[in-house]
């Protein structure tokens, strides 16, 4: 019997080729390719919510305390307790570099009027607004 198994080229495999391999290997690498392009991209997407989140955050807090300020001494110290804000006459605001974001904040009181710019360490503005809202809303 085992001759004419042999004879006839039906022999039993046994384990992979190298080219079985090969293609498993190819396959692997381009999921894991794919899952670390995503996870790199998530990874980004939550670093830009985050600092969105935060200027948000900071720039309702500047907004709380100007509303309740009568002149620009009682703001700033109101700003101080929000964070070590210097006076920049340059740009005639109040500037807070934290956290990887630089905050501008431009106030006057006569008429009552605020502008808050929250940029990244690059420039890119992330969040502004201006208050009284565009057509006179408070």
């Amino acid at each position: 019997m085992k001759k004419s198994i042999q004879k006839t080229g039906l022999r039993r495999r046994k384990g992979i080729t190298v080219a079985e391999v090969a293609v498993a290997l190819v396959v692997i690498s381009i999921i894991s390719a794919a899952t670390v392009g995503l996870a790199l991209n998530s990874v980004k997407v939550e670093s830009n919510f985050t600092a969105v989140t935060a200027a948000q955050n900071h720039g309702q807090n500047v907004l709380n305390c100007f509303r309740f300020s009568d002149d620009a001494d009682t703001f700033f110290q109101a700003l101080q307790k929000l964070g070590a804000y210097e006076f920049d006459s340059a740009q005639n605001a109040y500037v807070l570099t934290e956290g990887g974001l630089t905050v501008t904040v431009k106030a006057s009181f006569a008429p009552k009027k605020l502008e808050f710019t929250a940029a990244k360490q690059n420039g890119d503005e992330i969040y502004t607004y201006t208050f009284p809202a565009e057509g006179g809303a408070t």
